[in-house]
Parts: C-alpha cells; structure tokens; sequence
C-alpha cells in the first residue's frame, strides 16, 4: 500500500508544474505548490482507500459465482447422470426386447428349415423310389431283350 501512495505522489509532482528548489532559492511560490501537493498526496490516499471496498465486493461477487456455479455444475452432473441411467435402462430393455424377437424368429425360421427339410427328403425318397422301379423295369426290358437275343 505504501508503495503505490509513493508511486502515485511521484506520478502527481512529475505530472505538475511545480518547480522544486532548495529552499533557500524559493521564491515564495513553494508554500502553495507544497500544500497543493500535500492535497493531492491526501486525496490520492483517501481515493487508494475507497477503491479497495469495491475490490473487496468485487472479491465478494467472485466468490458467491463461483459457489454458484459449482452448486449449478453439481446440479447438471446430478441431471446428467440421472440421464444416463434412463437411457441405460431404456437401451437394456429394447435389447432385451430385440433378443426375444431375435429368438422367435430364429424358432420360426428353423421350424420353416425342418419342415421343408422334410419334404424335400420326401421328395427325394419319392423321386429315388421312382428312378428305382424305372432302373428296374429297364433293368428287365434289357435282360428281356438280351435273352431273346441270347436265344436266337
């Protein structure tokens, strides 16, 4: 504090016209530059002094955001996290829903599989009885054919 009074009473006598002499060579005029200066080194100190209220208000009001701002951050995160866990539960029972869908048609498809698995093997078998009463009957016409051959 001493130190800006200093700095400010420099600042002021280098600012002014004053003139500063021994005093064995004033000319009179240094009572009244003397008592101006000593004015304006009071007035200096007195304003110093005010301005350090406002700082401390401002001190004050920095201090009461940030509280604020923390409640108000604390806040969020608590909303956040709330959020969070909503969209956790919703996720966890679409997938739960999605895995049973997932299931039933899988049951549904593999039904489909089983069923036209066995008509097909069905067919196959028809199809094999056929082709083998067919081999068969030519099987027969050829023996036919190569004991009519055979016997001539």
């Amino acid at each position: 504090m001493d130190a800006q009074i200093r700095e400010e009473v420099r600042d002021a006598i280098a600012e002014s016209n004053v003139e500063i002499k021994p005093a064995n060579e004033s000319g009179g005029r240094g009572k009244l530059a003397l008592i101006a200066l000593i004015g304006g080194v009071i007035a200096i100190g007195y304003w110093l002094r005010k301005s350090q209220q406002p700082t401390k208000m401002l001190q004050s009001a920095a201090s009461e955001i940030a509280d604020r701002t923390k409640h108000v951050t604390e806040q969020t995160a608590d909303t956040i996290q709330e959020g969070g866990e909503t969209v956790t539960e919703r996720v966890e029972e679409g997938s739960e829903k999605a895995s049973e869908q997932v299931e039933q048609t899988s049951e549904t498809v593999a039904e489909r599989i089983e069923e036209r698995s066995e008509k097909a093997s069905e067919t196959v078998e028809q199809t094999g009885e056929t082709v083998a009463e067919e081999a068969e009957e030519a099987g027969e016409k050829a023996a036919k054919k190569t004991n009519k051959s055979g016997s001539s």
